[in-house]
């Protein structure tokens, strides 16, 4: 049985006018770190992590110039 996730990332792309959300649970910090890295440039980023201390959210767009 697998693991539970450690982070919830929702991945918002503009389609036309409006935005279309992808939810991806991440189990491990390489999910996590490859999914936000491949980011297309432009789209949205949350990240929740969720703990025994409560919720952390975390925005971000991805700008990041990748090497040719």
């Amino acid at each position: 049985m697998g693991r539970e996730p450690i982070a919830v990332v929702l991945v918002s792309r503009r389609q036309g006018r409006e935005f279309v959300d992808a939810e991806h649970k991440v189990r491990t910090l390489q999910e996590l770190y490859d999914l936000c890295h491949h980011a297309a440039p432009g789209q949205l980023t949350k990240v929740y992590l969720r703990g025994p201390d409560g919720e952390i959210r975390l925005n971000f767009a991805s700008f990041i110039a990748r090497r040719r």
